[in-house]
């Protein structure tokens, strides 16, 4: 989701409210935390509250790490996956 305003960036969540509830419908989003916390009001915890799932993937020395902070199903929450490449 790239924005140049705020009113930009209202757009394109609007956007994405039009899918919540369709079943058919996967999609991915990454986003960079660094760039969308410059932002001055709180674009990150509206978009963690409209998904369904959020995984948070950080590299530490030769490991990527996957660690799902939320899920819809219970079991997945906190589950981390630890990739050495």
């Amino acid at each position: 989701m790239l924005a140049d305003s705020k009113r930009e960036i209202i757009t394109n969540i609007n956007s994405l409210l039009s899918w919540i509830g369709n079943r058919k419908r996967i999609a991915f989003y990454f986003v960079n935390l660094s760039l969308i916390n410059t932002i001055e009001f709180g674009v990150l915890p509206l978009l963690e509250e409209l998904a369904s799932t959020i995984v948070k993937i950080k590299k530490i020395g030769n490991e990527t790490r996957a660690v799902i902070t939320k899920s819809a199903n219970k079991e997945l929450n906190n589950l981390e996956i630890r990739l050495e490449i």
